[in-house]
């Protein structure tokens, strides 16, 4: 059945008139790979409800192109079973769509790739000494250019301070080579 499907090419399906999409890819746990659907606009979606729910391996979704009416109904579009043995398991979407972009993918049981900068000793003007940022969403831009993504959300940080020495910049010390891999990094 579905569930042992590793990869979809879908390239070439025209979904400009689609109303209905609910449980699409519904508990295809082995499905890695969607191919095709960053062309999807999903303009005229109604229902996307459970559309990737439970699919345990895929972990990253390319809806470059999609623009949901903000009416359509979403629930669980994303989730994964939230047992108390199951793990989040790792979602990393490409997207302008803000519906897609607001989704609530920590109640979907769902984690990010996340950047993470440690001020090694210091602290940051909030006092904090540790800042996150999960992506769970990126728009099709800040995918093609993780390096500048990244080092604009550091910036966004804000300054810190570490009594006694001079900031002369911040060093990878985590890195992968896939674009999707770049945004779960520490510095």
């Amino acid at each position: 059945g579905m569930s042992q499907i590793k990869t979809l090419d879908l390239s070439g399906f025209n979904m400009e008139n689609v109303e209905q999409i609910p449980w699409a890819f519904q508990n295809c746990t082995s499905l890695e790979e969607i191919k095709g659907m960053e062309t999807w606009t999903l303009g005229k979606v109604v229902r996307a409800i459970d559309m990737f729910k439970n699919c345990n391996s895929l972990n990253f979704i390319d809806l470059s192109n999609s623009s949901l009416p903000s009416s359509a109904n979403t629930n669980g579009m994303f989730s994964m079973s939230a047992d108390a043995t199951d793990e989040a398991k790792e979602l990393f979407v490409v997207t302008s769509d803000a519906k897609i972009m607001s989704y609530n993918f920590k109640s979907s049981n769902r984690t990010a790739p996340t950047l993470t900068v440690d001020a090694n000793g210091g602290t940051f003007a909030d006092g904090e000494t540790v800042k996150t940022k999960e992506y769970f969403t990126v728009t099709p831009e800040e995918y093609k250019n993780p390096e500048q993504t990244i080092q604009k959300d550091i910036e966004n940080f804000g300054e810190f301070a570490n009594s006694g020495y001079r900031f002369k910049g911040w060093e990878k010390v985590t890195t992968q080579s896939e674009n999707v891999g770049k945004f779960n990094a520490s510095y």
